[in-house]
């Protein structure tokens, strides 16, 4: 009854054409997951007010609330029509996690919306950016497969749960993703489905291991206006980050994975027997919170158990205001355990940004494992002399190429800076022609195409002043990265020889600790740092940062040099084309970032929902934490490695065996979440 008094306060509104933005509306009703009770006519559906663990959409009291919501959210659009501008139409309606909808707005209108009585907040929509072999037995998965770790109860792999995986969408036809017959039907609370693409082309099925295809891109569309390919206009992953994240969190056991003609053994994901729902949310440019908002309330709705969100900003928006870090609150009180990337920002302190500095959430920093793929080099210059280095590499080696330096070499928009930042002219470079380039700038395995395009063989990267990882990249020509310092000794003796030296490289082949090169339990230089602060503004001009005294990440995973699946085609978002950058036609990659380490913990999340149903995402985060080792481990920057804090690692590397045998696991409310919000 609210909206027939708004009429009474605003009307003719004028309305400006120009200068119109994507904006995010909180309605001051409870959503569906966290209402107790208190309107006569609807009874409560927050799970815990009913006695129940996690939320069912499905009853008449939840259906009954719903369409409250939905019937009231309506009366406000027709309201706004009337007396606002009669275009508004939203592009999302939110009811499950979030009480709300995504408008298209001028500044002004969303001012004018911002005074209504039954209007919480507006908030302008901000971009997301997309911030896995990881070996189970490194962290004790196998452990909780076979049950030898898990205190005498049977062994699980993750049957019966459900991974939903927010992302970039997923390659369906993936082996990692097959069902061979003998997975159950999904568990009856599922209510998700398998969207067709958008014009019917390349069409895929879903199956009994991946049960849900589904893809939220209205925003985005309408934000960027992007002409999206038919093949990607749908749930099919367009740059393998989803795919990535999907098998790692609960890929099939053991597929024989192959990448570059070179076989690099079985991959199997975390939690291999689990179902996964895929929930396409972001285009090849990234992605806008109100198609992620909608893929959380509809990933919610449909009965997910486990929710991994490698997404996010470098901008630490308020996590008690912001869209996206509230819809995850409510899902956690709907039984759902969320895991979101920590970001890939650091290594400086307080470099977390939304929704991963919301305390509800389980952040997840990147730390080195036991292994990495490395490639032996060496230089020989025209004096006969030789240097000796060794590099991250997961392609095949070369032997006698000339080593050329490109810096100094001009590219076809004549920057030489030696960055590699656009094609080189053909002819620039001989097929024997291995280029050193330095990283910085622009995605890394662009660089290889660049280099191709001029005509080389091979290439030599080495990090930038503010890179200190070896970071492996899918490349389209064999290439080795090395560190900073090597790089710069690479640079001299090149310079110092009369003649182009000639270098040779092994194929990257697997080390593992205790070999020195591998810094194992070593927080990653670009893992991003607590402590979690709130920022005021974008602008950094405007910026005000509040410290907001949480520890975060909450805990670190294996993410550097990560081995699962890959989409073998994806979009090249700087030419708009399918087929042009990075590898293509490969099924599995290498990689790293948080990204990586996220949907770790989400796949051992579900191996503990597996084995403890009765355990809130509290409790699955507590034992998670409090159990992780942290002893002994580093955190890598720019003066070298160091001992870690609860700044760079939170509770430690994550250890799943060691969480089941947990002495306590403990329970937060919603209530104390809200009640901690600082700027009460």
């Amino acid at each position: 009854h609210q909206t027939s008094n708004i009429e009474h306060q605003t009307s003719n509104i004028k309305h400006q054409t120009s200068n119109i933005k994507l904006y995010i509306i909180r309605l001051s009703d409870l959503p569906l997951a966290t209402y107790e009770g208190g309107i006569p006519e609807f009874s409560a559906t927050h799970p815990r007010s009913i006695g129940k663990k996690r939320l069912d959409v499905r009853t008449p009291a939840s259906k009954a609330y719903r369409k409250h919501l939905s019937d009231k959210q309506d009366q406000l659009t027709a309201f706004m029509k009337k007396n606002i501008n009669p275009l508004l139409n939203p592009i999302y309606k939110y009811e499950v996690v979030f009480n709300g909808m995504a408008l298209r707005l001028t500044p002004g209108e969303a001012a004018e919306i911002a005074k209504l009585p039954e209007v919480v907040s507006v908030h302008q929509d901000r971009p997301r950016r997309m911030m896995t072999d990881t070996s189970p037995a490194f962290i004790n998965a196998n452990a909780i497969w076979d049950g030898s770790g898990t205190c005498g109860q049977p062994g699980t792999k993750g049957e019966g749960i459900i991974v939903g995986i927010i992302d970039s969408g997923i390659w369906p036809e993936h082996p990692s993703f097959a069902d061979d017959g003998s997975y159950p039907p999904p568990p009856v609370k599922w209510g998700g489905k398998c969207t067709p693409p958008a014009d019917g082309t390349k069409g895929y099925s879903c199956n009994n291991k991946l049960i849900g295809i589904q893809y939220f891109l209205k925003a985005y569309l309408a934000n960027k206006g992007d002409n999206y390919d038919g093949l990607f206009h749908s749930g099919r992953d367009d740059n393998g980050h989803g795919t990535h994240i999907s098998a790692t969190a609960a890929g099939n056991e053991n597929v024989p994975a192959t990448i570059y003609g070179i076989d690099r053994g079985m991959v199997s994901g975390m939690a291999p027997r689990a179902h996964i729902a895929s929930y396409k949310a972001t285009g090849p440019g990234g992605g806008v919170t109100s198609d992620l908002l909608a893929a959380i309330d509809k990933a919610v709705a449909d009965g997910v158990d486990v929710i991994n969100y490698s997404i996010g900003n470098e901008f630490a928006s308020d996590p008690w205001k912001d869209p996206d870090a509230q819809a995850f609150l409510a899902a956690r009180e709907a039984g759902v355990f969320v895991v979101v990337s920590a970001g890939n920002n650091g290594p400086d302190m307080s470099t977390i940004g939304s929704p991963a500095n919301a305390p509800w959430v389980t952040t997840v920093g990147a730390s080195y494992f036991n292994r990495l793929f490395l490639s032996d080099i060496e230089i020989q210059n025209s004096e006969s002399e030789i240097r000796n280095f060794y590099g991250a590499s997961p392609t095949r080696g070369i032997s006698d190429f000339n080593l050329v330096d490109t810096e100094g070499i001009a590219d076809v928009k004549g920057d030489t800076s030696g960055y590699c930042l656009n094609p080189f002219p053909t002819g620039t470079f001989r097929s024997t022609d291995a280029v050193l380039c330095k990283r910085g700038e622009i995605a890394t395995a662009v660089k290889g195409n660049f280099v191709q395009d001029g005509g080389a063989g091979a290439i030599l990267l080495y990090n930038d002043e503010n890179s200190y990882d070896l970071s492996s990249f899918p490349y389209p020509i064999p290439s080795v990265l090395v560190l900073y310092e090597k790089g710069l000794e690479i640079k001299e003796f090149i310079a110092q020889s009369t003649q182009p030296p000639t270098i040779r490289f092994t194929q990257g082949e697997p080390f593992f600790s205790p070999d020195p090169r591998v810094p194992v339990d070593t927080v990653l230089g670009l893992s991003s740092r607590g402590p979690a602060i709130t920022e005021s503004s974008p602008d950094s001009l405007l910026n005000i940062v509040k410290p907001i005294n949480i520890i975060k990440p909450d805990l670190t995973a294996p993410g550097i040099h990560l081995l699962s699946a890959a989409s073998p085609e994806w979009v090249d978002t700087i030419h708009g084309e399918i087929g042009r950058l990075g590898n293509q036609g490969e099924f599995f990659q290498i990689i790293q970032g948080t990204s990586m380490s996220s949907p770790v913990v989400a796949g051992l999340g579900a191996l503990l929902k597996s084995l403890h149903p009765d355990w809130t995402p509290s409790e699955i985060q507590s034992a998670l934490t409090i159990t992780a080792v942290s002893q002994d481990h580093k955190a890598r920057d720019a003066s070298g490695d160091h001992p870690a804090t609860p700044f760079d690692l939170g509770g430690g590397r994550v250890d799943v065996s060691r969480a089941t045998r947990a002495g306590f696991v403990l329970h937060e409310s919603t209530e104390n979440f809200r009640a901690a919000d600082p700027s009460e």
